[in-house]
């Protein structure tokens, strides 16, 4: 290695950083967020119990092996099984490995950036990936993405480690990196698959070594190994294709020829595209292999042909804004910078263009190999989460000390963060399931959530935006405070948000409700069975109405988990058998807890009772209106003022005139000052659907709502209400009453202040 090529001397710590100080208190923030109350909450059912499931029966097995069946990377499931195997079956059992994956990626990224950065780059890096929803909400539940999260940390820094060294001649680093880079590699293996979690990480590095214009050779033999983890994947596609054979090898030879030419003719030291060539030509040369069946770690995943049409090159990307708030708005400011920081680096600065470089590189290799994998086999989780927060931790260091931000910066970074909450408050789901790639029901009582978000976008992204801006002491005082936003925003998440969602989410809380009760038998309807083998496995499954009340009625202290939406069913089977049945419990949105006899002391918190009846009630405000002469809009019940970013209450009366032939859901439509505050919904939140509304009774239908700050400017709005099928369908015509000609039932206005 030339002196040219060697590495450059670490920068100067920044004035003011007290190393052992800075340390500790990021150690004591890094402990609280995320190993304190691991149990609180409930598994997630399915989200976290599927998971569990698994991990119980690798547990149960002598040698910890991963059944074929469940066609999974064993790397996460191992996890949650030695924690299932030292600590016994609990939330605390399968959560605990988890959140020690987490430190352990805090730890690995800290230094990476140290090594790319200085020590506050590494401290602003470990902030920004600690305050993001889907590794901090990841790390406190059973999930599976933070494995690979840690092992491209690994092998990106271990490779790093081995191709510049801090010293030249530095031996003893290389060694370690390359000890590093072979765990994170083999963990990325097992947890990733081949081609992001082996393929990614090499190229990553061979690209930024390569455009940096140090360590060539290091760079070539990097890509030759990362291009072979590339290899399975392109020739079973071609297989599969049924490509002709003499094009395959005339492919392959060109590749290879292209290969040959580069290595002859191109610019000296520009060996990693020659060696990429060589490597794909000659791979493709082989006879393709004939088979493509279930899961292999050498594909990432299930071989899928034709290449999935949903997957576009921006599926990867749009989930990142969210997974990532509040940060996502900082990072296309930061990748840019970086980007061109790096190209102003003289020539003999190359080592460090080559570490400015390495975050983009790794972002943008990865993106691209996670969108390939995605359309041929399947989607995984992205796991370079430690590439956009290292970028982000090197631009901030760099803002503090004078050499990046801006107005424009400020600008762009600013709007893009209040756009996420702006967007966050129209899907909160976004956030609160960050950490789940398989979705998450959002839950009505929950709506609070949405102007919080909003609020935290707006603040987090005027504080971050005009530190951007300004210099000096008020760029400093400006950034900690946005530091400190997203830190307050994590821990509300972690300790307020999750525990709340729990309680919908998971159903363990109607469990302990039962053992309260002293319940001596517990049968489920309409409930999925994981859940329950994991906190009652003695708990009896029903297949019908008519089951529940015969399970109820042998026994005076057994009691019965319900699907919420399956209430209706229960009651109309009741009301025609003469049978009496109470909700003990309806503190779950999906499921209730409900019993033949009224212990004692509780209530019946049966919303029908309160919202089904048989004499008509009084609403606030008249309306008398009808659809389709079978359902009467008798009026509604409306504050007189509603204020912005505060939820309200809206009840709508109506009678029954004959069968209404199908499920319809109700739309509330509050319209003024150019947009609109939508309310759709199932009726009486879906736990009274239309089929089941009887002639001659009086159905009641609250809805909670609440409006934006940002979204919805101070007026009069016009109030309007009507029931359509759902997706497409056709709105129930209005026959009678006041409407605006679309079959929208007009019942008022109502001041936003």
């Amino acid at each position: 290695m030339s002196r040219s090529d060697a590495p450059s001397s670490p920068a100067p710590r920044p004035p003011g950083l007290r190393g052992g100080m800075v340390g500790w208190m990021l150690g004591v923030l890094v402990m609280a967020l995320l190993l304190p109350r691991l149990g609180e909450p409930g598994l997630w059912d399915p989200h976290e119990i599927s998971r569990v499931e698994a991990a119980h029966e690798v547990a149960s097995s002598p040698t910890l092996t991963v059944p074929e069946r469940h066609a999974r990377p064993p790397v996460p499931l191992l996890l949650l099984a030695l924690g299932l195997r030292a600590l016994g079956t609990s939330e605390v059992a399968v959560r605990l490995p988890v959140a020690l994956c987490a430190l352990l990626t805090l730890a690995a990224l800290y230094f990476l950036a140290r090594r790319c950065g200085t020590p506050r780059a590494g401290v602003l890096a470990v902030l920004v990936l600690l305050t993001v929803p889907t590794f901090f909400l990841g790390a406190r539940q059973a999930t599976s993405h933070l494995p690979a999260v840690l092992a491209h940390i690994l092998a990106v820094g271990g490779l790093l480690g081995v191709a510049l060294p801090r010293r030249e001649g530095a031996w003893g680093e290389r060694v370690l990196g390359g000890l590093g880079a072979a765990a994170g590699l083999t963990v990325g293996f097992f947890s990733a698959g081949a081609p992001l979690g082996v393929g990614a990480p090499l190229l990553s590095v061979a690209l930024a070594l390569a455009l940096g214009g140090v360590a060539a050779p290091i760079a070539a033999a990097l890509g030759g190994l990362g291009s072979l983890a590339l290899l399975v994947p392109m020739r079973l596609a071609l297989a599969q294709a049924q490509l002709p054979p003499a094009l395959r090898l005339g492919l392959g030879a060109a590749l290879v020829l292209g290969g040959g030419l580069w290595l002859v003719l191109g610019r000296r030291g520009a060996l990693l595209p020659a060696v990429v060539l060589l490597v794909l030509g000659a791979g493709l040369a082989a006879p393709p292999p004939t088979t493509a069946y279930g899961y292999s770690p050498w594909l990432g995943g299930f071989f899928r042909w034709p290449p999935s049409r949903d997957v576009q090159i921006d599926t990867v990307l749009r989930p990142l804004g969210f997974q990532l708030f509040p940060w996502a708005g900082l990072l296309p400011v930061a990748l840019a910078s970086l980007l061109g920081t790096a190209a102003e680096q003289e020539q003999e600065a190359r080592d460090q263009r080559a570490l400015l470089l390495l975050p983009v590189c790794w972002f943008v290799v990865t993106y691209l190999v996670a969108t390939y994998q995605g359309a041929l086999s399947q989607e995984v989780p992205f796991p370079a989460l430690g590439a956009l927060a290292l970028a982000a931790g090197l631009y901030l260091d760099q803002a503090l000390a004078e050499g990046a931000g801006g107005r424009a910066a400020g600008l762009v970074v600013g709007l893009l963060c209040v756009l996420l909450g702006r967007d966050l408050y129209l899907h909160p789901e976004q956030y609160g399931g960050a950490h789940f790639p398989d979705g998450l029901r959002w839950p009505a009582p929950l709506s609070w959530v949405s102007p919080l978000l909003a609020s935290l976008g707006l603040g987090f992204g005027t504080v971050l935006g005009l530190g951007l801006a300004l210099t000096g002491r008020w760029r400093r005082g400006l950034l900690a405070g946005a530091l400190g936003l997203s830190v307050v925003g994590a821990f509300g998440a972690a300790y307020g948000l999750i525990p709340q969602l729990s309680r919908h989410v998971s159903y363990r809380g109607l469990f302990a409700r039962y053992r309260q009760l002293g319940g001596s038998a517990l049968g489920l309807y309409a409930v999925p069975r994981s859940g329950s083998k994991f906190y009652d496995p003695g708990s009896v499954e029903l297949g019908s109405v008519a089951q529940v009340f015969e399970f109820l009625q042998r026994d005076r202290r057994a009691f019965v988990l319900v699907g919420a939406t399956e209430l209706a069913a229960l009651d109309q089977h009741a009301r025609q058998h003469g049978l009496s049945y109470y909700v003990l419990d309806d503190s779950n949105v999906q499921f209730l807890l409900v019993s033949s006899q009224l212990p004692p002391g509780e209530t019946d918190r049966n919303p029908l009772r309160r919202l089904v009846l048989e004499t008509e009630p009084r609403p606030q405000h008249e309306v008398r209106a009808t659809f389709e002469d079978k359902l009467e809009l008798l009026g509604y019940d409306l504050p007189p003022e509603i204020v912005r970013g505060q939820d309200f209450t809206v009840r709508l009366y109506f009678k029954v005139l004959k069968p209404l032939g199908g499920d319809y859901k109700i739309f509330l439509h509050i319209e003024g000052g150019g947009s609109r505050i939508n309310g759709d919904h199932s009726p009486l939140d879906g736990k009274f659907p239309t089929r089941y509304w009887v002639p001659g009774s009086y159905v009641i239908d609250e809805h909670r709502m609440s409006t934006g700050r940002m979204g919805h400017s101070p007026g009069f709005y016009q109030v309007l209400c009507g029931l359509w099928p759902g997706g497409s369908g056709a709105r129930m015509q209005v026959t009678t009453g006041p409407h605006d000609g679309d079959h929208r039932v007009k019942l008022g206005t109502v001041r936003v202040k």
